[in-house]
Order: structure tokens, then sequence, then C-alpha cells
């Protein structure tokens, strides 16, 4: 239960055994990377305990359980043995620099797997400022607004989700991952993916962050920059559509409203339907085995998938 943890000691954790720290531990890598797999293996094991037809069940609407990899760490989940790759799926975190192959073995978790998605996609501040400067790279002068860009601020003045210059999870590394995608979907139609997008990114696409301050801290930031926040919202509508051309579907990793995401819908009209949310008071989806059972995929049940007969 990743609440017991303390928040500050799986954050030193992740960055002393991966790619996040200069020089990484290599018996944490290691171990980090067993626990991941161990992880995998447990769910599995679990899902196998469950009746044939509750399995049926879970793959006919689509319940997947969904466990996080670095890009390092793929390697060793697609050699590790399971039972039921179709009701698990992967999600590729960016603690990890991409290794050798990675779109090879993208290709391998899409047709294994029931799913491979990447996780926690935001921009950087050089995209943004490409995007000001009209897409023609950095040798421009840049417009005044982007030039003096601050960050939002928490209510004691702090600086609150301030853009990085450089990060892993890119939009262009997203953009990679979506013609990854697309190529996989050649050979396997049936893949799945999810683009799911970071909490900082919902800041200033929505307005929304986890924070109960987040909402004034962003409208206030807006007021100051609204060229830039115009900007980020390009930028984000046009990877939204690019990922749904591609048959993905968006995660959102904030708690929404309607009225927060009517104007992305609006702007994306083949986003309804397939906007996921996640995060916050939403959280991940966790069910008791009981309810699973005897109320979601009992066959009969009022809340059991339907069935549809040739």
């Amino acid at each position: 239960d990743a609440r017991g943890v303390p928040f500050p000691s799986f954050v030193n954790f992740v960055r002393a055994a991966s790619d996040q720290s200069p020089s990484p531990d290599s018996d944490l890598r290691e171990s980090f990377c067993n626990h991941a797999l161990a992880s995998m293996q447990r769910v599995d094991a679990r899902i196998s305990k469950l009746d044939s037809e509750l399995r049926a069940a879970m793959a006919s609407a689509g319940v997947l359980t969904y466990l996080n990899f670095t890009a390092k760490q793929l390697a060793a989940a697609l050699a590790t043995p399971v039972q039921n790759p179709h009701l698990l799926a992967l999600e590729e975190t960016e603690y990890d620099d991409e290794p050798e192959g990675l779109a090879e073995m993208r290709h391998e978790a899409w047709a294994k797997f029931g799913a491979y998605s990447l996780d926690d996609v935001k921009p950087t501040l050089a995209e943004v400022e490409e995007e000001l400067l009209g897409g023609g790279g950095a040798g421009g002068e840049l417009p005044s607004a982007a030039a003096a860009y601050r960050p939002p601020e928490c209510p004691r003045g702090h600086p609150y989700k301030a853009l990085s210059r450089k990060y892993s999870h890119d939009l262009a590394f997203a953009n990679r991952f979506i013609a990854d995608f697309e190529a996989a979907r050649g050979s396997h139609p049936e893949a799945q993916a999810d683009l799911k997008l970071d909490e900082e990114f919902c800041c200033y696409l929505l307005g929304v962050g986890h924070a109960p301050f987040s909402r004034a801290s962003m409208a206030a930031w807006r007021e100051r920059h609204p060229d830039v926040s115009a900007a980020i919202r390009s930028l984000g509508v046009r990877l939204i559509r690019r990922a749904l051309q591609a048959g993905m579907c968006v995660c959102l990793e904030v708690t929404f409203c309607d009225e927060d995401v009517s104007w992305l819908l609006e702007a994306v009209p083949q986003l309804e339907g397939r906007l996921l949310k996640q995060g916050g008071l939403s959280g991940a989806l966790a069910l008791p085995q009981s309810l699973m059972e005897d109320a979601l995929l009992l066959p009969g049940s009022k809340c059991a998938p339907p069935r549809f007969e040739p």
C-alpha cells in the first residue's frame, strides 16, 4: 500500500535506483526491478485463482490490472512468465533513460499484454518556447510574455509546478511512442494503449492539480501569462488529437469536473468516451475480490457485463 510509504522515502529510492540519479546504485536498481517483477507475478497468481468464467468476464469487460515498469525494466518484464498476460497491462514510467531497442520491446509488449501505456507525459519549457516561436526552433526571439515566464506560485509565494527545461517523457518522446503504437497495430490490430498526462501538464492544461490551492494558483498564473497558457493548450490539443487518431485513449492524472474539460471536448470532439481519469480523489481503481466476483463479474448479477449472443 503506497499510502504507508513516506513520500520522500519513495522519491529518494526511485532516484537512487534509476537514471534519475547520475550514478544509480546497482543493488538498488536490481531490487527495484525485482520488486516490479514480483508484483506482476503476485497479481498474475491472484488472477489465476479466479474461476475461468470470471477471467473471461474480466476480458470481456476490459478489466486490466496496470503495473509500472521503467523502460530499462521492460526486457525483464517481457521475459518473465505469466499465465494471464491479456489481463495485465504495463505502464512505461519516466524514471529510466531510453534503452537500445525500445521500439522493438514495445511491439513485443503490445503483442503479449492487454495494454501498454505511456505514463506521466508533460511538455518542457523548451517545447513551449518553440511553440511560441511558431515551431521555428529556438533561433528566433522569444515573445516578451514567454521571456518573462515565471512559474505559478503556492499561497506562500513558493514556485508551484514550474516547467522543466528537460524531461524524459516530453511531447517529442510521446509522439515517438504514438508512432511505435501505430506501427505495432499494423501487425497487432488488437493492441491497446493510453497516453497519460502528468498532473503538472493537467495544471497548465485544465487549471487543476492535486493541491487544494491549485485552481486559484493556476487561474492567477493564466491571467499573468495568457500567451504561454494558450501555447501549452495548443500543444496539448495537438498531442491528444494525434493519440486519438492512432487509436489510443487519453488519461488525465487529476480529479477533474465536467466543466474543467468542456472546452477540451469542444476542441476535440473525438475525445468523448475516450477520456480517462486517475489521481487525487479518483486515484487508481482498487476493487476487493469479493466485489469483483459477487457484484461486478458474477454472471447474472445486476452489475455483470453484458453478454452478446451470436
